[in-house]
């Protein structure tokens, strides 16, 4: 009896000197941790001149396993994900993902294959510059006979949903900075504005500024003068025209120096006579000289008319 084996306690011996080996080995191993970053997108291999990323992740989430001074190496600032546009075209769709550097690719448990991107086409479009005075000018013996933008035209350029926006393209002139009485041209800078007045962020135009040439003109010059009635025709036999009276007397003559100058009076349309019996009150519109601007522009006209008084001879005899 006294060979036999005790197998049970042999098995049971085995299994506790194996977990204690493995005790013992398990804390000799490197223990394994996980590490999570933010890294950066950067999208690559796309055209720039044809198409436009009107969304895309600046950042994706990405997870590394590794002891713990594998992921301690892991910078997070040295880790870039760049997005392989190549190939793209405008719409949403998938684009493949890839993690740098390649050391650092080999630790990652987790981080997207792919991303969604929407891409559109770049547009653009040529628009004539509208030129905004704003302001004065510093002398008030000037006015603004005109405005010149050289050149006429600008080019807008930028996201097809941003250009088709664009209304108008403005160049807005301070006149306080106009040079009198000779003025140079002005550089002026260019704004693409859309209907609501707003700016987008992604247009572009060919050139940020453009030329503004001014012509100036004397300012106009106002004085009164004086209404003439001009009559035609005869009152009825019998009758005289005794007076007339015309309101206002005189009216006020706007324009520039040398045409107000040559203006002694300012004559109404014909106010016809003929068989005239009694006072009447005509408001009738006056002759309006070129150049000048006259107010009012009519003028009431009261012509006064009696009958003729027969003469007496000495004695009372008719």
């Amino acid at each position: 009896m006294t060979g036999r084996i005790n197998w049970p306690i042999l098995v049971l011996s085995f299994l506790v000197s194996l977990m204690l080996w493995m005790i013992a080995y398990g804390q000799n191993l490197p223990r394994i941790l996980p590490g999570y970053f933010q890294v950066m997108v950067t999208p690559e291999g796309f055209d720039q001149e044809k198409l436009f990323i009107r969304r895309m992740p600046s950042k994706i989430n990405v997870t590394a396993k590794g002891t713990e001074q594998e992921i301690t190496d892991l910078k997070a600032e040295e880790l870039e994900a760049f997005l392989d546009l190549r190939g793209a075209t405008p719409g949403t769709r998938n684009y493949p993902i890839a993690i740098f550097p390649e050391r650092a690719r080999e630790r990652m448990s987790q981080f997207p294959a792919t991303v969604a991107v929407e891409i559109e086409p770049i547009a653009e479009k040529r628009m004539r510059i509208e030129i905004e005075p704003a302001g004065e000018l510093n002398d008030a013996s000037y006015r603004v006979a005109a405005l010149t933008a050289t050149p006429k035209d600008v080019v807008v350029r930028g996201p097809k949903s941003e250009v088709d926006q664009i209304s108008r393209v403005v160049a807005r002139l301070r006149l306080a900075e106009v040079q009198i009485p000779n003025p140079r041209t002005t550089n002026v800078d260019l704004e693409p504005l859309t209907a609501g007045g707003a700016r987008l962020p992604n247009v572009r135009l060919d050139q940020i500024k453009t030329g503004i040439q001014v012509a100036l003109r004397p300012a106009p010059v106002s004085r009164n003068v004086v209404v003439s009635p001009t009559l035609e025709g005869q009152v009825a036999e019998g009758f005289v025209l005794a007076d007339l009276v015309v309101e206002p007397q005189a009216v006020e003559v706007t324009g520039d120096t040398l045409e107000v100058s040559r203006l002694n009076q300012i004559a109404s349309l014909p106010i016809t006579l003929t068989g005239m019996r009694e006072t009447t009150s005509i408001e009738v519109e006056l002759q309006m000289p070129s150049g000048v601007k006259v107010i009012p522009t009519k003028v009431r006209v009261t012509v006064n008319i009696q009958p003729v008084q027969a003469s007496i001879a000495p004695g009372g005899a008719r």
